[in-house]
């Protein structure tokens, strides 16, 4: 074995330092120091739950990942969302490697954020702007308190994507420019197409190609129309069609309205503001006039100094006002019906859009002599601060209780948040807390459906089904398609005894979401008790496709088969809930039952025996052995 020269070390630090690999390095440590705590976060309660919780048996199964291509961004059949089938795949593969275990979830969007960062010191650097200002711009970035919401907001995902897939393909674009290598050009389609199924957004990708082509390439615009707009236009084509296939409302869970993109466009001064300033910041912000104001003349500063310097060497300037304007301008055409209740827009959405401004400031300082000591130490307090605020700001996100508790400091009017709070107050035990909330969300906004669903479920909890459907009926008057309400409303009948009223309200439920295994289970359990053992077993059986797992549909449905006289049925699902549970008692004595159905008295006796082993206070099974050993020839 060759030995290691004495100065290897040394020479190792030489090509790394010579090489600004100690940049990538920085800009990937500061985000873990300030955010690694936040893997220990659970669900914020604002989608995630939707996303993860609610349709965990079915993302965590590798072969499903083909159908999200079939469902929007909610994973529901019949979509009125978005349309984002990458995106959910990234879902996918979290809930494969970890299962629910969150920790997968937030460590992705970390290590997204820091892929974005490098990524974007790359491209500075190929596209020809000064390096060092570059690190200093992104090492600010990477602990930028506006930018919180993207990295500790698990849904925020999305435009984690969108950034690594556009600056990838912006990458790859500049190398087939420069080379004009094919393996460029077609990888550089195989990222613009997955920014486009990641988030639509990226349907705007190729009016930044054709910036930097014309500003860094000096080509004809007629040149690379006729030679690459075919490929990005059959990608957008593509998912055009594929969205449309899926979406029952092209416009999405909102509405897009020119009308009311006056009032979104505010988003953008008060992005600037907020990156100059990041002080306000929540979880479910409303445009504040302080940071309006200090935008526009932020804005209008920016403006003047691009008008001021036309010169074809600045042309990055106009590159970089230009992308942070293009990225910024598709939320503001979109107006979410719930934003009356809660909030005007959501701080992730800065995370693309702020690279447009990160690109303007490099160009506008660099080559400049801006690092004297005074403003190193300057920098190092401003990242320390900046740090600082960011961690502080992340544990609102770590709890649900946290995220509306946050959202409510800074919006007092948030309906939305109240609302959403009394379900984790009740959760909690604190059921006067949560019809607290619940009473002030709809002191805010009476029409708030969702406040008065979730009113009827905390009287459903708390056993008062009268008053549970007078407040699901409000709920479902003003949302006749409110999936969740039938539900509520189909539980309180089924206690008042109204059986068949029960059974049609969770079929209407099952129409509007038939992927919620619970629903099956408990029409299964209405129509058990209706004495219809046929219809019990399809529902549980349609549970148990969605959930293999669902050890009380396992054990129902052993139970009805039992009823059956399908002895064989009962007993592979007794089985198949002991592989899943050992401790599962009754179990045990529905095996002992099927055993005995089959004439196997000496195997059911052991069946039974290990029920008793579990519980030896079991009556029904201390029972059932005595007649086992009186049948046993």
């Amino acid at each position: 074995m060759k030995s290691v020269p004495a100065n290897y070390p040394q020479r190792i630090w030489k090509y790394l330092y010579g090489n600004k690999v100690h940049h990538y390095l920085l800009l990937a440590l500061l985000p873990v120091l300030v955010y690694f705590h936040t893997l220990k976060f659970g669900y914020s309660g604002f989608d995630d739950e939707e996303i993860i919780a609610k349709k965990i048996s079915f993302i965590g199964k590798i072969e499903n990942i083909p159908q999200v291509f079939k469902q929007d961004a909610f994973m529901n059949t019949k979509g009125d969302s978005f349309y984002r089938p990458v995106g959910n795949i990234s879902f996918m593969i979290d809930a494969i490697l970890g299962g629910e275990n969150l920790s997968v979830f937030h460590a992705h969007n970390l290590i997204l954020h820091i892929v974005s960062l490098i990524l974007a010191l790359y491209l500075f650097t190929i596209m020809g702007l000064d390096r060092r200002v570059s690190f200093v711009v992104l090492m600010i970035m990477s602990v930028h308190p506006l930018f919180t919401h993207a990295i500790c907001w698990i849904p925020a995902r999305m435009d984690l994507l969108l950034a690594v897939f556009s600056i990838s393909a912006l990458i790859l674009w500049a190398k087939y420019i420069n080379t004009g290598k094919s393996v460029f050009l077609i990888s550089h389609i195989c990222f613009f197409f997955l920014a486009v199924f990641v988030k639509e957004t990226a349907m705007l990708l190729p009016v930044i190609f054709g910036l930097y082509y014309y500003f860094v390439g000096g080509r004809k615009w007629k040149d690379m129309a006729i030679r690459f707009l075919p490929a990005w236009i059959s990608i957008i084509t593509a998912y055009l069609f594929m969205r449309f296939q899926v979406l029952q409302s092209q416009t999405g869970a909102g509405i897009f309205n020119l009308g009311l993109m006056f009032h979104n466009l505010l988003v953008i001064p008060v992005f600037i503001a907020k990156f100059i300033l990041p002080f306000g910041l929540t979880t479910m912000p409303r445009f504040q006039m302080t940071f309006v104001v200090l935008g526009m003349i932020l804005s209008l500063g920016i403006i003047f100094y691009l008008l001021k310097n036309r010169k074809q060497e600045n042309a990055f300037l106009v590159f970089g006002f230009i992308w942070y304007i293009l990225f910024s301008l598709p939320p503001t055409l979109y107006t979410n019906p719930m934003s009356r209740f809660g909030f005007d827009y959501l701080e992730h959405r800065a995370y693309v859009p702020m690279l447009g401004i990160a690109i303007l400031i490099v160009a506008a300082i660099r080559e400049r002599r801006i690092f004297p000591a005074s403003m190193r130490v300057i920098l190092v307090f401003l990242v320390a601060g900046f740090s600082a605020i960011s961690y502080a700001n992340s544990f609102n996100y770590s709890s649900p209780l946290e995220f509306y508790s946050a959202a409510i400091r800074e919006n007092p009017d948030c309906a939305i948040a109240y609302n959403s709070r009394s379900l984790y107050k009740f959760s909690n035990g604190d059921p006067i807390g949560a019809e607290n909330d619940l009473n002030e969300s709809l002191a805010i906004t009476p029409d708030y459906a969702p406040a008065w669903n979730n009113k009827a479920a905390l009287f459903l909890q708390l056993k008062e089904y009268d008053s549970a459907v007078v407040f699901v009926n409000r709920a479902i008057k003003l949302n006749s398609a409110y999936a969740e309400a039938y539900t509520n409303r189909a539980i309180a009948k089924n206690n008042l005894g109204d059986l068949s009223g029960a059974v049609q309200d969770y079929k209407k439920s099952l129409s509007l979401d038939p992927n919620t295994d619970y629903i099956y289970y408990n029409l299964g359990n209405v129509y058990a008790y209706q004495g219809l053992y046929t219809e019990a077993v399809k529902q549980y059986s349609k549970a148990l496709i969605l959930n293999p797992k669902y050890l009380e549909a396992l054990n129902n449905r052993a139970n009805i088969n039992l009823r059956l006289k399908r002895f064989q049925n009962a007993l592979d699902d007794c089985t198949t809930l002991i592989n899943y549970n050992p401790d599962y008692q009754r179990a045990y004595f529905n095996k002992a039952k099927a055993l005995m159905g089959l004439g196997e008295y000496s195997t059911a006796l052991e069946a039974v025996d290990k029920a008793i082993q579990i519980d030896s206070t079991f009556t029904a099974a201390i029972e059932y052995r005595s007649q086992i050993i009186q049948k046993r020839p």
